[in-house]
């Protein structure tokens, strides 16, 4: 705790003299009045920011400048003596950025004013995803929105933007840290119910100093606020049409079923709130191909310890696209409350997330495998809270201070629904027969497996849970901020941020071993130990018990070898950003603190009696230039570029992964609703990976590639986007797939995967199309009547393909086909080939209702229109999805003699991929269509 204090004194006094933020997300309004007959600058006239309380006189030169705006729609009215009032509506302000307005007033006699409104120029790739698109889109949820982004691409089932891996992602929330540094794949610790999104920003370009702690992108979040009316929505969307295994439509259902309702509006004059639930069940949360099966009478082959010829406790049946027992359930509350008293401001952010959901069902592999004891299914159960409070104040009219300080709770558990964190009943059978699970061989051993045509093992009935996990992790932190415009064409900003994680794990992976150890076969001869440690240490060897923030038991502990990690990250930065006729230079510098806090324990030769020494990664310390431009070539014409150094935190014991990144590209506006964007990238990664027993090895990569965006603007109730991105990877090392350090000591701690060389597509393409009538069309029928529709074309990546080896080697019968994707001593000569490319159309369609005080909204999502079976992967002997081979061989001759062997393989593996999925935890294929149905109601 000394520690932690000694940091807030630190930054609290850095703060008083810097007055710095590590993520100022106010956006800015900047204007120019001039006199429309003579051109002359107008001082002195008052600009309002309707419903805000703020006001301000124009400078000598006819500029104003609004700082600190929240990302939302504003309205400006000018009144200035002998001229006209003049009011400019529907100024869209969004976060990091900000609008230029250059108006010229009439006199009060002459005529009408002029507008000429544009965005504040930018030095790199920013992509903003708004309110308006999320709720026409037929894509949810934050991940499904960022893939049609540019530069991102989805491969089995994880983010990949600019060619980066995974965990390269981090993810804010109203200015707070949302990140989740448990998982490999950069998952959010809390995102956010859709309807309460003002906008998303995802910036994966070189961006500035005032960002940090991301190498691919970051993505921030503003949430929405309460307005000055109130206002209320009930959303509900279903695809519930059909009963497992049927279809609706040439569709399947999968159970979906989501509602969402919002309140927003003011309590007083100072006052405004909004607050939102959403409930979401799923009764097959896998999207996934099935074909069905049916296999009736089969009976133990012997190979496991049964009986030859025991039947089956039932027939084995898989209905189409349908995994039984893989439910979800999802329920969030979320809310802010805004207080505004000028120049004073505060905002206090909440959420709550409850998420529950079966363990080992989700995949076919999976459900198979234990399809006679789905409903001993441990449970996961995820709770994860969220707080945060945002104070501006502002200084002057060219001034603000911010402050915001933030914290998070996350806790994770895959337990037995009946018997909870005692993980000790789990595999004992004087707790678990009584449940009327029958059939145990030992105390502490649960019945034997069914084994089926040549040892194809399905778990029984009752059968012992042999496993248990839970983690927490716990956040807390800390930023402040100044931002000045000391003169119209210099800002400076100046911030830092701290943050601290407490991260605990346990996990045990032999339950019936630690059991049989410390009580012995029958439950009745105790171990006994020589002291705490001797138990600690062998009874975590005897059941492959990890822990981290607790004992081995699984109690939580807070200090020696089973203290939990705290890593910490403090930042501070200092920016200036130089406007002066349409040129925008940037120039600033980062330094990054980064404690992974991880730890490593040093054994004696005696590990039982010797004392130990437990060792700490020492905190490393980086400074971080970043530099941008935008140079106007001509009138719609701008050259930007930008470039800097970053850094990706690591928690484990590597050094964080560093990153260069360059970027340069043109803008083009084209007439006046269009515009093109043109970028080039090139980024080159290292990281460093050490432990204490002398490993030290660096890795590198580059990568580089284009970007290509064109924009129509709303006209003529049409808009549009076209997107092409192109990634070329550029590796002189030869391919490393995993790296890990890790130690294989009493102390669990987290190994640092880092993914140098993930396969992934070089092309993608995406364009996007709405149009939509507006609800006082003359025609009745048309409406409210919008259509969006997504086009995406993704081309395949490289895979290794491997010739048929002449002998089984270390696979089986059921398994051949994968034998290059789980035998690392596989040696069959290899060629590089590409899977096939893939094409997909989803779809949005909707009819608004007009009835009065009420708005109906009825919707159709069609997601994957043309179900279209597109294909991820292929097996490496034949490139084919549907053939691995094995059948076609020699070797399999004698086996296909054999009573159901072939149709059962057929069933498995060629139609549902149940060993290559065992293999490599990903799909062939991707998502079969989805047809959702909804209607939403707007008070």
């Amino acid at each position: 705790m000394k520690n932690v204090f000694g940091y807030l004194i630190f930054f609290v006094a850095t703060v008083m003299l810097n007055a710095g933020i590590a993520l100022a997300q106010e956006g800015e309004l900047r204007g120019k009045i001039t006199d429309k007959s003579s051109g002359q600058p107008v001082s002195d006239a008052i600009v309002f920011l309707e419903g805000q309380k703020r006001q301000l006189a124009t400078a000598a030169g006819g500029e104003f400048t609004f700082l600190g705006l929240w990302p939302g729609t504003y309205s400006v009215r000018i009144t200035c003596a002998g001229y006209r009032d003049f009011i400019i509506p529907d100024i869209r302000i969004h976060a990091f950025s900000g609008v230029l307005l250059e108006v010229q007033l009439a006199s009060s006699g002459g005529e009408a004013s002029t507008l000429s409104m544009q965005r504040l120029a930018q030095t790199g790739a920013v992509h903003l995803i708004s309110k308006e698109y999320i709720r026409n889109t037929p894509v949810r949820g934050l991940e499904n929105l960022l893939e049609q982004e540019s530069g991102v691409i989805r491969q089995n089932g994880e983010l990949h933007v600019r060619g980066g891996g995974t965990g390269e992602l981090s993810f804010f929330v109203n200015g707070a840290t949302a990140t989740n540094l448990l998982t490999e794949n950069g998952a959010m610790t809390i995102e956010a119910i859709p309807e309460t999104v003002e906008e998303i920003q995802f910036n994966s370009g070189a961006f500035g100093a005032e960002f940090g702690n991301a190498t691919s992108a970051f993505t921030h979040t503003t949430l929405r606020s309460g307005e000055a009316k109130f206002k209320a929505t009930f959303d509900y969307r279903t695809d519930d049409f059909a009963k497992p295994g049927e279809q609706f439509l040439g569709t399947s259902s999968f159970g979906y079923r989501h509602a969402v309702a919002t309140l927003g509006g003011p309590l007083g004059e100072r006052l405004r709130y909004f607050i939102a639930g959403q409930h979401q069940y799923m009764r097959n949360r896998t999207v996934s191909f099935v074909e069905p099966f049916r296999f009736d009478n089969l009976t133990d082959d012997g190979l496991g310890g049964r009986p030859a010829g025991e039947p089956l406790p039932d027939a084995i049946i898989f209905e189409q696209n349908y995994l039984p027992y893989n439910w979800l359930q999802n329920n969030t509350v979320q809310g802010n409350l805004v207080f505004d008293a000028a120049p004073l401001s505060l905002r206090l952010t909440g959420a709550y997330v409850h998420d529950q959901r079966p363990h080992g069902t989700d995949t076919f592999t999976q459900a198979l495998t234990n399809y006679f004891n789905l409903e001993r299914s441990r449970e996961n159960t995820t709770n994860t809270g969220f707080v945060s409070l945002r104070a501006t104040h502002a200084l002057s009219s060219a001034a603000f201070l911010a402050f915001n300080a933030s914290y998070s709770n996350r806790s994770f558990s895959s337990a037995d629904p009946a018997f909870g964190n005692d993980w000790m009943s789990y595999a004992d059978s004087a707790k678990v027969t009584p449940l009327g699970y029958p059939g145990w061989v030992e105390r502490y051993r649960g019945p034997l497996a069914h084994s089926i045509i040549l040892n194809f093992p399905m778990t029984a009935r009752g059968a012992a849970h042999n496993g248990f996990g839970k983690n927490r992790q716990s956040h807390l932190g800390f930023s402040a901020d100044l931002t000045a415009i000391p003169v119209p064409f210099w800002k400076i900003k100046t911030g830092a941020r701290f943050d601290r994680w407490a991260l605990r794990h346990y996990g045990v992976a032999n339950i019936s071993n630690a059991l049989t150890f410390l009580y012995g076969s029958n439950g009745n001869t105790p171990r006994e130990f020589d002291s705490p440690e001797q138990r600690a240490l062998e009874l975590a060897r005897a059941g492959a018990i990890s822990h981290c923030g607790y004992d081995v038991d699984g109690n939580e502990a807070d200090a020696g070898a089973d203290k939990p990690q705290q890593p910490e990250y403090l930042a501070f930065y200092a920016q200036s950003e130089y406007r002066l006729h349409k040129v925008l230079l940037n120039a600033g510098l980062r330094y990054e603190r980064i404690a992974s806090k991880a730890t490593v324990l040093l054994l004696g030769l005696d590990p039982l009696f010797d004392p130990y020494v437990l060792l700490e990664a020492k905190p490393t310390d980086h400074f971080l230039p970043r530099f941008g431009f935008t140079l106007p070539l001509r009138e719609g014409t701008s050259l930007h570029g930008s470039m800097g150094k970053y850094l990706e935190s690591s928690i484990f014991q590597a050094e964080p992964a560093r990153q260069m990144k360059y970027e340069f590209g043109l803008w083009q506006a084209i007439a006046d609703a269009m515009e093109f964007n043109g970028v080039f990238f090139s980024r080159v990664d290292k990281l460093r990976v050490m432990d204490p027993t002398g490993y030290d090895e660096e890795f590198t990569d580059e990568t580089r590639g284009i970007e290509l965006n064109a924009v129509l603007r709303p006209f003529q109730r049409l808009q549009a986007e076209v997107q092409y991105s192109w990634t070329d990877f550029m590796d002189d090392e030869s391919p490393v797939t995993r790296v890990v350090a890790s130690n294989g000591t009493i102390l669990y701690y987290l190994t640092a995967n880092w993914l140098s060389r993930v396969p992934l597509p070089s092309h993608r393409g995406i364009l996007q199309l709405d149009y939509r009538f507006a609800k006082n069309e003359e025609t009745t029928f048309l409406r409210g009547l919008g259509l969006h529709m997504i086009f995406s074309l993704t081309s395949g990546n490289d895979y290794i393909r491997s010739d048929v080896p002449l002998s089984l080697g270390q696979s089986n019968p059921i398994n051949f086909g994968v034998r290059p994707l789980m035998d690392s001593r596989f040696t069959a000569p290899t060629t590089t080939a590409q899977t096939p490319s893939r094409f997909q159309i989803d779809l949005s369609l909707n009819k608004i209702v007009d009835l009065g005080s009420f708005d109906l909204d009825v919707y159709v999502h069609a997601l994957n229109l043309l179900n279209a079976k597109h294909v991820l992967n292929v097996y490496p002997y034949t490139g084919k999805p549907d053939d691995d081979g094995w059948l076609s061989s020699p070797l399999a001759d004698p086996y296909k003699q054999l009573e159901n062997y072939e149709a059962f393989y057929r069933a498995i593996n060629l139609e549902n991929r149940w060993a290559y999925t065992r293999a490599t935890g990903n799909d062939i294929y991707g998502q079969p269509r989805q047809l959702r149905l909804g209607a939403r109601v707007s008070f």
